[in-house]
């Protein structure tokens, strides 16, 4: 399913009344709820947290992504809980605190480097490269664009609404 039929889907099956959040912790995600596409939402109230811009891939941690991990930890706060159950926080008072909550980027020429080295090193010279390199290998298959490195995870929201006075869901 594509972007526009995701949010065509979703104005057309719930009330104008109803706000709506999509986390969508994917892959060039970003756009996720075309919310810069004129006359989907109107005046609803409507909010996509992603977990990368459109030109990035998002990080898997093995015990889900990057961004949902940020999510549950600010979730998890007691000071970020306690203003929840008193409706204090907004849409985007969850999100800066995911950013502050999102792992650094890791730096080349770590663990995973040296460990490549080592394999380097026991390498025989001698044997034949019965293998071309994929020059593509880091093309998104989507895009076809090669991701920017890191993760940066998006807010995005319709023209006529405003996070900042939206009231976090849950």
């Amino acid at each position: 399913m594509v972007d526009d039929e995701l949010a065509k889907l979703i104005a057309e099956a719930f009330d104008p009344a109803v706000t709506v959040l999509v986390l969508a912790d994917a892959c060039n995600s970003a756009g996720v709820l075309d919310c810069d596409t004129p006359g989907i939402w109107g005046k609803r109230h409507v909010v996509a947290l992603s977990g990368c811009q459109n030109e990035q891939c998002s990080t898997d941690t093995g015990n889900g992504g990057a961004m949902t991990n940020a999510l549950l930890q600010v979730l998890g706060n007691k000071k970020i809980a306690k203003m929840r159950k008193q409706g204090g926080v907004s849409m985007q008072y969850i999100f800066n605190r995911m950013v502050e909550a999102m792992p650094e980027d890791e730096e080349e020429g770590g663990e995973d480097d040296e460990e490549y080295d080592e394999y380097e090193e026991d390498y025989d010279d001698d044997e034949e490269d019965n293998y071309e390199e994929d020059e593509d290998e880091d093309v998104d298959p989507i895009s076809g664009e090669v991701p920017e490195p890191g993760q940066n995870i998006n807010i995005s929201w319709p023209g006529g609404c405003d996070p900042t006075k939206i009231a976090f869901p849950f």
